[in-house]
C-alpha cells in the first residue's frame, strides 16, 4: 500500500510537528517522474514497419494545488474496532519504517470543511485498513482542476486504448501532495525497420513519448533505465513476442530521457524495445529450397552436350521457379532503397543459374572452335559444383549450430550486427544531445531527492545502473552481454 521511499522522521519530528522543510528544497517543481514496464510485443508487422505493444507507464509527480485534499482513512483501532478518519501521510519513522507518520484531521460541522486535528502522530501500517481518495478525485475529471500531465505518443498511428489507469496520493510534504498515475496502453506504433541484415537482423522499436508543454512547466526524470523483462522464463519465451522474434537477455527494454535545453523546449523520451529476428523460417523455406534449386542446374550438364534445347529446358525450368521464390520475398518486405542479405542471396543464385544457362549454350561452340574440350569443361564444372556445395554446406552448418547454442560467438559475429551497431544505425537521438537515465531496476530511489538528478556515472558500461547522463556519439551501449 506504501511505497518505500516514504521519507523517514525521527521523534523530535513527530514533536516539532512532522514537516521536513529541508527536505524538498528542490528547483524541480515540474519535475514528473517516469517509470516504464513493457508487458507484450503483440505483433511486428515487418512489411507495414508497424508493431503493437502492451505497456505500462507511471508518473510521480508533486502536485502543490493538493495541499489541502484530506484522505479518508480507515484503521483498526486497539480494541479491534473499524474507525474512520481523515489523514494525510507524510512518512514513516525512520527506527522503525512499521510505524507510519500521518497527520490527522476532522470535518467541522459548521463550515463542512477539514481542520486539523494532530499534526504528526504515528500508526502501524498493519492496522491500516483502507486509504481513499477526496470524492471529487475519485472521477477523472476531478482532476482537471490541478496539476496537467499534457503528454502524447510521437510515433502512435492511432490513439493508444487505454486498458487500465489510476491515480492516488502516495504522501504528503510541505511541497504538495506526491501524486503517482499509472496506465496500462496496448497501441499501435510505427517504426523505420533497418533490414540490411534480414533474416538475421536485429530491431530497434521505439515508444516515444513528448510533453505537450515547455519543460518549465513538465519535465520527464527517469527513475529507472531498464523498462520491463519481456522474457521472464524459459518456458514463456514465445508468450510476450511473436514466435518470429526473440528476446536478448542482455539487451532489455530500455528507458532514455533526452535533456532538452531552452525553456521553450518539449521533454521527451523514448521506450527502447531490442529484438532479434528467429531466422529459422527463412533459412529452411527460403534458403534452403534455393540452395537445392542452384545446385540442381548441375543436371542439365548430364544432358548429351548436342542437345542443346534439352539442357536449355532444364536451367530455365530451375531459373522460373528461382523468380517465382524471388516475388515470393518482395512480398514479405517493406520497399527500401537497399538490398537485404536475403535479397542478395536469392540474386546470386539467379545470377549463378544465368552462367550455368550461358555455359551450357557455349558449350558445343566452343569445342567446335578448339577453345576447349568436354573434358576441361567437365572437370571446371565439377569444381565450380564442389566449391559450391563445400561452400553451402558451410553456411548451413555455422546456423545449425549457432542456432543450437554452440559457437554462438562466431555465429553470431559471422551473421549479426551487434547491438552496438543497431543503436548507432537507428540513430534515436539527434547528434550531439545529452541523455539522462534513472537508477537501475530493483534498487528503490526518493524520486523527489534532488540529488539523484545530480549523478554523473556513465550509463552504458562499467558502472552503468545510477542516474547519470551521456552524450549520444561519446557513450553508445556496450556489448559484453550480448552473446
Amino acid at each position: 500500500m506504501f511505497p518505500e521511499y516514504l521519507p523517514k522522521f525521527e521523534e523530535s519530528d513527530i514533536a516539532a510537528g512532522g514537516i521536513q522543510e529541508n527536505r524538498h528544497r528542490d528547483k524541480g517543481r515540474n519535475n514528473v517522474h517516469v517509470r516504464a514496464n513493457v508487458l507484450e510485443i503483440v505483433e511486428l508487422d515487418t512489411v507495414k514497419e508497424k508493431f503493437q505493444a502492451i505497456f505500462v507507464l507511471e508518473f510521480t509527480y508533486v502536485d502543490p494545488t493538493l495541499h489541502n485534499k484530506w484522505l479518508t482513512l480507515k484503521y483498526r483501532d486497539n480494541d479491534g474496532t473499524v474507525k474512520t478518519t481523515y489523514a494525510q501521510v507524510l512518512g514513516v519513522m525512520r527506527t522503525d519504517s512499521s510505524r507510519l507518520v500521518i497527520r490527522t484531521g476532522r470535518r467541522n460541522p459548521a463550515s463542512l470543511e477539514i481542520i486539523q486535528v494532530e499534526a504528526a502522530t504515528q500508526m502501524n501500517i498493519a492496522d491500516v485498513l483502507a486509504l481513499s481518495l477526496p470524492a471529487e478525485l475519485r472521477q477523472d475529471d476531478g482532476w482537471s482542476e490541478h496539476f496537467a500531465l499534457d503528454w502524447s505518443f510521437m510515433n502512435a498511428v492511432e490513439e493508444a486504448k487505454i486498458m487500465m489507469q489510476s491515480r492516488h496520493i502516495e504522501y504528503f510534504s510541505a511541497r504538495g501532495a506526491h501524486v503517482k498515475y499509472k496506465a496500462k496502453f496496448n497501441g499501435l506504433f510505427s517504426e523505420r525497420l533497418e533490414l540490411n541484415a534480414m533474416p538475421f537482423d536485429r530491431q530497434l522499436l521505439r515508444i516515444q513519448v513528448v510533453a505537450e508543454v515547455p519543460i518549465y512547466r513538465l519535465r520527464f526524470v527517469p527513475v529507472y533505465w531498464t523498462a520491463g523483462l519481456l522474457k521472464t522464463v524459459k518456458q514463456r519465451q514465445f508468450e510476450q513476442i511473436p514466435r518470429e522474434w526473440r528476446v536478448d537477455g542482455g539487451w532489455l527494454p530500455r528507458l532514455e530521457v533526452l535533456r532538452e535545453e531552452g525553456a521553450s523546449s518539449r521533454s521527451r523520451f523514448d521506450i527502447h524495445v531490442y529484438l532479434e529476428r528467429n531466422p529459422t523460417f527463412y533459412l529452411y523455406n527460403l534458403c534452403l529450397l534455393l540452395s537445392l534449386f542452384t545446385l540442381l542446374t548441375a543436371i542439365g550438364f548430364s544432358v548429351d552436350v548436342g542437345s542443346v534445347s534439352d539442357r536449355l529446358s532444364v536451367h530455365l525450368t530451375l531459373l522460373l521457379t528461382t523468380v517465382a521464390y524471388k516475388y515470393v520475398v518482395t512480398t514479405w518486405l517493406p520497399v527500401k532503397s537497399y538490398l537485404t542479405r536475403l535479397d542478395k542471396f536469392t540474386l546470386r543464385c539467379f545470377y549463378f543459374q544465368i552462367a550455368a544457362m550461358v555455359l551450357c549454350a557455349l558449350q558445343q561452340p566452343l569445342q567446335d572452335w578448339g577453345w576447349a574440350t568436354e573434358e576441361g569443361i567437365l572437370s571446371f564444372v565439377i569444381c565450380v559444383y564442389t566449391l559450391l556445395l563445400a561452400f553451402l554446406l558451410a553456411l548451413g552448418l555455422t546456423v545449425f549450430l549457432g542456432e543450437g547454442g554452440y559457437c554462438k560467438r562466431f555465429y553470431h559475429w559471422c551473421f549479426y550486427t551487434d547491438w552496438h551497431g543497431v543503436y548507432i544505425s537507428n540513430a534515436p537521438w539527434p547528434q550531439w544531445t545529452e541523455i539522462y537515465v534513472g537508477a537501475d531496476y530493483g534498487e528503490p530511489v526518493d524520486f523527489y531527492d534532488p540529488s539523484a538528478e545530480q549523478l554523473s556515472r556513465p550509463v552504458w558500461g562499467e558502472g552503468a545502473g545510477l542516474c547519470g547522463h551521456r552524450s549520444w556519439n561519446t557513450s553508445l551501449p556496450s556489448d559484453t552481454d550480448s552473446d
